[in-house]
C-alpha cells in the first residue's frame, strides 16, 4: 500500500452540499448507513460532496476483463465521481463477479477523470432509497465497503489520483493494496459537516495510520497527501532539507547547534522525514 502522509492543511474549499438543509443531511446520513450495509439505523452517517448533482447524469461502472485481472472503473467525472446508487450497485456486482469467477484472481479499482471520488451523492441516494431501488435486492452483490456479508476473499488493488474524500476515501481504505498518485489528497472530514463517517473509516483509518494520526484527520477535517500541502508547508519542508544538507556538509558543532542536530544525525533526520512522507505497506486479505 502506498499511503502519502506529508503535512496536510485544512480544506476550506468544500462547502456543505447546496440545497440540502442540515436536518435533511443528517437524516440522509442515517439512511446511508443502511444503504452501505451496516443495518444500524440509529447510527448517523454521511459522506458528502460538492454542490447538488441533480442535473448530472447517473454514474456508471466500467468493467474490463484482461485475463485473470478485472479492471473496475468509477465513471462519473462530470460530478467528481460522486458515488450514486448505480455506481454503488455496479461496484457490488463487479466484486461479486471477481469473487465467483474462478479464472479471475485480482481486481484493480480506479476512477476516471481528475478525481478518484469526492464521496457519496446524498441527493441521489436519498431518492433511490425513497423509491425502493436501493439497497439492491439482487443476490449477485457484494458490499464494496466490506461492511456486511458476504465478503470477498480475492484482493482488490486501488489506484487513486486527485481528490479521495469522504466515502471515496472509505472505499480506498476498504481495498487491500493502495497506490496513490503524487497529486492525491485524502480527506475524512465529515466532522466539518456535523456528521459521522459510516463506511468503515473509524476502524480502518485508525488501524492504518495509528490512533493519534487518525484522530487528527477525522477530528479536524484536515486534508492529507502531498497535493494538500500549502506553499508555506512546502517551503518549510525545503528549508528543513536545506538545513539538513548544510549541517551534514559543515561537520561542525557550532553550525548545527541552532537546529539541535549533530552532524552525524542529519542523514537520519532526512531519512526519517522521507519515511514519514511516504509509508508503504502490503496488506494481505
Amino acid at each position: 500500500m502506498l499511503y502519502l502522509l506529508e503535512i496536510p492543511v485544512a480544506d476550506t474549499s468544500d462547502a456543505p452540499s447546496v440545497g440540502i438543509p442540515r436536518r435533511d443531511l443528517i437524516i440522509a446520513g442515517a439512511g446511508a448507513i443502511l444503504a452501505l450495509g451496516t443495518g444500524r439505523a440509529e447510527t448517523v452517517s454521511a459522506q458528502t460532496g460538492p454542490a447538488s448533482t441533480q442535473s448530472v447524469p447517473p454514474g456508471n461502472v466500467v468493467v474490463e476483463r484482461r485475463g485473470a485481472l478485472l479492471l473496475v472503473g468509477i465513471d462519473r467525472p462530470q460530478a467528481q465521481n460522486l458515488l450514486d446508487p448505480p455506481i454503488l450497485i455496479g461496484l457490488g456486482k463487479a466484486y461479486y463477479q471477481l469473487e465467483h469467477d474462478d479464472e479471475l484472481r485480482v481486481a484493480v479499482l480506479h476512477g476516471l477523470g481528475s478525481n478518484f471520488s469526492l464521496g457519496v451523492d446524498l441527493a441521489a441516494l436519498v431518492a433511490a432509497q425513497a423509491s425502493g431501488a436501493f439497497p439492491p435486492k439482487d443476490p449477485d452483490f457484494i458490499n464494496s465497503f466490506g461492511l456486511r456479508p458476504p465478503f470477498r476473499s480475492k484482493p482488490v488493488v486501488v489506484a487513486v489520483q486527485g481528490g479521495v474524500r469522504f466515502g471515496g476515501h472509505e472505499l480506498f481504505l476498504a481495498s487491500d493494496i493502495r497506490v496513490a498518485a503524487a497529486d492525491a489528497t485524502f480527506n475524512q472530514g465529515e466532522v466539518t459537516r456535523g456528521v459521522f463517517p459510516g463506511g468503515g473509516a473509524t476502524v480502518r483509518l485508525t488501524r492504518e495510520i495509528g490512533w493519534g494520526n487518525a484522530m487528527r484527520y477525522m477530528l479536524t477535517g484536515e486534508v492529507g497527501g502531498r497535493g494538500g500541502a500549502s506553499p508555506r508547508t512546502r517551503a518549510g519542508r525545503r528549508a528543513n532539507r536545506k538545513a539538513a544538507r548544510s549541517c551534514d556538509r559543515d561537520r561542525t558543532e557550532d553550525r548545527c547547534s541552532s537546529t539541535s542536530w549533530r552532524p552525524r544525525d542529519a542523514g537520519f533526520v532526512a531519512a526519517s522525514a522521507r519515511e514519514r512522507g511516504s509509508r508503504v505497506r502490503s496488506i494481505a486479505g
